[in-house]
């Protein structure tokens, strides 16, 4: 089974400068460091190689081309080394982006893989490992789990369980090994790709704002004055403070502008429920509320959607629709 293995960059491909720790190895040094790699059959690119901190809404359909170029090259499944910062962004996006009935995996290290002990030759070789057995569908390989992409969050920057779902593991590695979750299987064998198409237009005109204790409403005037959406992270279930800000105000003027808000929950598991009135009231004036979405997701989906859609109620109502898992 062939798999192609492409390289971004981030913590897996670093190596210590004179300015702090940098990603500059190629693909075919990383490979060179996990020599039990040689028993598959991989074909290897460098994408770009940045510290996934500096990977802008820009560059993913940068990595879809390439992605789409390997699978038109004959890929059965593809792994990509990626700066974990960014990865569940990066993944999101390509979830939606791709109708490739392959999987593509992304994987890194919260360690360079030249170090003595990290965690990345591991993460490597299981993405790996796991492009062999994998539905077609975006996932991310860390720490032995298996995730769907688009339900992904970054909860940890030094530790190696750097990752968690607001599903549940599609699967777990252990040595050669790999155990599926039979209902995370099922429900992916619903999801479509069927067509075999890559879609890489994503807007850029998305905004993120988080809400706390004394929020400013002037940041979604500066926000929503140059960009088309906004995803709102809420607290709790999605709530923002309307007792004593204007924010409803805001959302209904903006709202009216044909802008597109979007509320998920802060919290790394849970969901924005517009349970309390502190959230309904957000959602009565023109917010969507976008339940279990992680923030990763929804940023990313509403930049796919906005790019395809005029029409502010199409894309909220696409919004709504499970995609790729992002509302399993």
């Amino acid at each position: 089974m062939k798999t192609h293995l492409l390289n971004a960059g981030g913590t897996i491909a670093s190596t210590k400068t004179g300015s702090g720790r940098d990603s500059t190895m190629t693909v075919e040094e990383l490979v060179e460091y996990v020599p039990k790699l040689n028993k598959f059959d991989i074909e290897t690119k460098d994408v770009f190689i940045k510290d996934s901190s500096n990977i802008k809404p820009a560059d993913w359909p940068v990595i879809a081309e390439k992605v789409d170029e390997a699978f038109k090259e004959n890929a059965e499944g593809i792994v990509i080394a990626h700066g974990t910062d960014t990865m569940a962004y990066s993944a999101s996006a390509l979830s939606f982006m791709s109708s490739l009935d392959i999987p593509v995996i992304f994987t890194g290290g919260q360690k360079s893989i030249g170090e003595k002990e990290t965690d990345a030759k591991d993460n490597l070789y299981n993405s790996v490992l796991a492009a062999q057995q994998l539905l077609p569908s975006v996932y991310l390989v860390f720490d032995n789990l298996i995730f769907l992409g688009c339900t992904t969050t970054k909860i940890d920057s030094i530790g190696y369980h750097a990752f968690e779902t607001n599903w549940k593991p599609v699967g777990k590695i252990s040595g050669e090994n790999i155990k599926l979750d039979s209902d995370a299987v099922n429900k992916i064998k619903g999801l479509d790709f069927e067509n075999n198409e890559m879609d890489i237009n994503i807007d850029t005109s998305v905004g993120l704002l988080k809400i706390y204790p004394g929020f400013d409403t002037q940041l979604i005037d500066a926000v929503l004055s140059d960009k088309r959406g906004l995803i709102v992270e809420g607290l709790g279930a999605g709530n923002c403070p309307v007792g004593y800000t204007d924010i409803v105000d805001k959302i209904k003027y903006w709202s009216k502008q044909e802008k597109i808000i979007g509320i998920v929950t802060q919290c790394p598991f849970g969901a924005s429920t517009g349970e309390y009135a502190a959230g309904k009231e957000i959602i009565d004036a023109g917010a969507i509320s976008l339940g279990k979405m992680t923030t990763e997701a929804a940023f990313t989906k509403l930049s796919f959607l906005i790019s395809h859609y005029d029409k502010p109620n199409k894309i909220k109502e696409e919004m709504l629709r499970n995609y790729r898992g992002e509302l399993f």
